[in-house]
Protein backbone atom coordinates (compact mmCIF):
# COMPACT_ATOMS: atom_id res chain seq x y z
CA UNK A 1 0.00 0.00 0.00
CA UNK A 2 1.16 3.33 -1.13
CA UNK A 3 0.12 6.87 -0.07
CA UNK A 4 -2.28 8.47 -2.09
CA UNK A 5 -0.58 10.17 -5.40
CA UNK A 6 -2.40 13.56 -4.49
CA UNK A 7 -0.41 13.79 -1.24
CA UNK A 8 2.60 12.99 -2.58
CA UNK A 9 2.70 15.79 -4.92
CA UNK A 10 1.93 18.32 -1.72
CA UNK A 11 5.20 20.55 -0.95
CA UNK A 12 4.76 20.42 3.01
CA UNK A 13 3.34 18.49 5.47
CA UNK A 14 3.18 19.31 9.03
CA UNK A 15 4.39 17.09 11.63
CA UNK A 16 3.95 17.42 15.67
CA UNK A 17 6.31 15.84 18.41
CA UNK A 18 5.87 15.38 22.14
CA UNK A 19 8.17 17.77 23.71
CA UNK A 20 10.96 16.10 24.83
CA UNK A 21 10.75 18.22 28.51
CA UNK A 22 7.34 20.03 28.09
CA UNK A 23 5.77 16.53 26.83
CA UNK A 24 3.24 18.47 25.11
CA UNK A 25 2.19 18.36 21.41
CA UNK A 26 5.28 20.50 18.97
CA UNK A 27 4.01 21.42 15.82
CA UNK A 28 6.43 22.29 12.40
CA UNK A 29 6.20 22.56 8.63
CA UNK A 30 8.49 20.20 6.80
CA UNK A 31 9.49 19.43 3.07
CA UNK A 32 8.72 15.87 2.86
CA UNK A 33 9.09 13.29 0.30
CA UNK A 34 6.78 9.76 -0.20
CA UNK A 35 8.73 6.36 -0.21
CA UNK A 36 6.99 4.60 -3.63
CA UNK A 37 6.25 1.07 -2.27
CA UNK A 38 4.72 1.97 1.15
CA UNK A 39 3.07 4.35 3.73
CA UNK A 40 6.22 6.22 4.52
CA UNK A 41 7.32 9.63 4.16
CA UNK A 42 11.03 11.00 4.26
CA UNK A 43 12.50 14.13 5.56
CA UNK A 44 15.90 15.76 6.09
CA UNK A 45 17.54 17.66 9.17
CA UNK A 46 19.60 20.59 8.27
CA UNK A 47 20.62 20.70 11.56
CA UNK A 48 21.00 17.23 12.13
CA UNK A 49 20.81 16.33 15.47
CA UNK A 50 20.67 20.02 17.11
CA UNK A 51 17.26 20.29 15.81
CA UNK A 52 14.75 20.28 18.47
CA UNK A 53 12.49 18.25 16.71
CA UNK A 54 14.92 15.41 16.17
CA UNK A 55 15.74 15.39 20.22
CA UNK A 56 12.20 15.46 20.46
CA UNK A 57 11.40 12.13 18.52
CA UNK A 58 14.84 10.75 19.84
CA UNK A 59 12.41 10.54 23.31
CA UNK A 60 9.43 9.54 21.77
CA UNK A 61 9.27 8.79 18.33
CA UNK A 62 5.64 8.51 18.11
CA UNK A 63 4.66 11.35 15.53
CA UNK A 64 0.90 13.36 13.91
CA UNK A 65 1.73 13.96 10.57
CA UNK A 66 -1.04 15.73 8.46
CA UNK A 67 -0.91 16.44 4.72
CA UNK A 68 -3.17 18.53 3.19
CA UNK A 69 -5.64 18.40 6.05
CA UNK A 70 -5.45 14.75 6.42
CA UNK A 71 -4.03 12.75 9.81
CA UNK A 72 -1.85 10.06 9.97
CA UNK A 73 -0.30 8.55 13.23
CA UNK A 74 3.40 7.71 12.85
CA UNK A 75 6.50 6.06 14.46
CA UNK A 76 9.87 8.16 12.94
CA UNK A 77 13.33 6.56 12.70
CA UNK A 78 16.84 7.95 11.58
CA UNK A 79 17.97 5.55 9.36
CA UNK A 80 21.47 6.95 8.41
CA UNK A 81 23.35 5.04 7.09
CA UNK A 82 20.64 2.36 6.56
CA UNK A 83 19.20 0.81 3.37
CA UNK A 84 16.86 3.55 2.73
CA UNK A 85 19.40 6.06 3.43
CA UNK A 86 20.14 7.19 -0.20
CA UNK A 87 16.57 6.76 -1.50
CA UNK A 88 15.29 9.19 1.27
CA UNK A 89 18.28 11.86 0.28
CA UNK A 90 17.67 11.06 -3.53
CA UNK A 91 13.35 11.32 -3.13
CA UNK A 92 13.88 14.34 -1.66
CA UNK A 93 16.23 16.19 -3.87
CA UNK A 94 14.64 15.17 -6.95
CA UNK A 95 11.15 16.49 -5.27
CA UNK A 96 12.53 19.98 -4.03
CA UNK A 97 15.94 20.46 -6.06
CA UNK A 98 15.51 19.24 -9.61
CA UNK A 99 18.12 15.81 -9.15
CA UNK A 100 18.41 13.49 -11.45
CA UNK A 101 19.82 10.25 -11.68
CA UNK A 102 23.78 10.51 -12.17
CA UNK A 103 24.00 14.33 -10.59
CA UNK A 104 25.81 15.04 -7.68
CA UNK A 105 23.51 15.87 -4.52
CA UNK A 106 23.28 19.15 -3.41
CA UNK A 107 24.94 19.64 0.51
CA UNK A 108 21.75 19.95 1.77
CA UNK A 109 20.46 16.17 0.18
CA UNK A 110 24.59 14.85 0.87
CA UNK A 111 24.79 15.92 4.76
CA UNK A 112 21.48 16.62 6.59
CA UNK A 113 20.22 13.40 8.69
CA UNK A 114 17.40 11.51 7.31
CA UNK A 115 14.44 10.19 8.95
CA UNK A 116 11.67 7.76 7.85
CA UNK A 117 8.34 8.39 9.16
CA UNK A 118 5.71 5.16 8.56
CA UNK A 119 2.46 6.22 8.46
CA UNK A 120 -1.04 4.91 9.65
CA UNK A 121 -4.32 6.82 8.96
CA UNK A 122 -6.11 7.47 12.33
CA UNK A 123 -9.06 5.69 13.60
CA UNK A 124 -10.43 8.65 14.93
CA UNK A 125 -11.37 12.38 13.63
CA UNK A 126 -8.33 14.69 12.56
CA UNK A 127 -7.83 17.51 15.58
CA UNK A 128 -9.60 20.59 14.36
CA UNK A 129 -8.30 23.84 12.96
CA UNK A 130 -4.68 24.21 13.65
CA UNK A 131 -1.94 21.98 14.92
CA UNK A 132 -1.15 22.77 18.78
CA UNK A 133 -4.74 23.45 19.81
CA UNK A 134 -6.70 22.09 22.60
CA UNK A 135 -7.75 19.13 20.16
CA UNK A 136 -4.59 18.38 19.02
CA UNK A 137 -3.54 17.36 22.44
CA UNK A 138 -6.90 15.29 22.79
CA UNK A 139 -5.80 13.55 19.59
CA UNK A 140 -2.76 12.81 20.94
CA UNK A 141 -3.89 10.91 23.89
CA UNK A 142 -5.69 9.11 21.90
CA UNK A 143 -3.01 7.62 18.94
CA UNK A 144 0.42 8.35 20.21
CA UNK A 145 0.51 4.81 22.29
CA UNK A 146 -0.55 3.21 18.75
CA UNK A 147 3.76 4.09 17.02
CA UNK A 148 6.75 3.65 18.30
CA UNK A 149 10.39 4.40 16.63
CA UNK A 150 13.25 6.97 16.25
CA UNK A 151 14.68 10.35 14.86
CA UNK A 152 13.97 13.00 12.12
CA UNK A 153 16.19 15.99 10.50
CA UNK A 154 15.31 19.52 9.02
CA UNK A 155 14.80 21.12 5.33
CA UNK A 156 12.17 22.73 7.66
CA UNK A 157 11.55 26.27 8.36
CA UNK A 158 9.19 26.38 11.54
CA UNK A 159 5.93 28.44 11.26
CA UNK A 160 4.63 30.94 13.62
CA UNK A 161 2.49 27.99 15.24
CA UNK A 162 5.04 26.42 17.06
CA UNK A 163 6.82 30.02 17.43
CA UNK A 164 4.13 31.78 19.40
CA UNK A 165 5.81 34.60 21.52
CA UNK A 166 8.74 34.36 19.45
CA UNK A 167 10.06 36.60 16.82
CA UNK A 168 9.59 34.98 12.72
CA UNK A 169 12.55 32.90 12.27
CA UNK A 170 15.39 33.71 9.20
CA UNK A 171 13.31 33.68 5.92
CA UNK A 172 9.72 33.82 7.53
CA UNK A 173 7.58 35.88 6.29
CA UNK A 174 5.26 37.83 8.38
CA UNK A 175 2.52 35.20 8.09
CA UNK A 176 4.61 32.84 9.64
CA UNK A 177 4.94 30.71 6.24
CA UNK A 178 8.65 30.21 4.82
CA UNK A 179 9.40 32.47 2.09
CA UNK A 180 10.52 30.08 -1.30
CA UNK A 181 14.20 30.98 -0.72
CA UNK A 182 13.80 29.79 2.78
CA UNK A 183 12.38 26.48 2.90
CA UNK A 184 15.60 23.99 2.42
CA UNK A 185 17.49 26.49 5.51
CA UNK A 186 17.55 24.99 8.60
CA UNK A 187 15.20 26.91 11.58
CA UNK A 188 16.05 25.36 14.89
CA UNK A 189 12.54 25.54 16.72
CA UNK A 190 13.03 27.01 20.47
CA UNK A 191 10.71 24.92 21.79
CA UNK A 192 11.13 21.56 23.46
Amino acid sequence: MTLDPDLTRRSVCDIETIGRVSGRPRPFEIWFAADPERDRIYVLSGGRDRAHWVRNIRKNPSVAVRIAGRWFAGAAVEIEGGPDDGLARRLLAEKYQGWTDGQALSGWARHSLPVAIDLRATAGPAPAGATGGASSTAWWRANRSRSRSGTTGDGCTVTSRSCRGSPPRRGAAASGRPSPSSRGSPAPSGRR
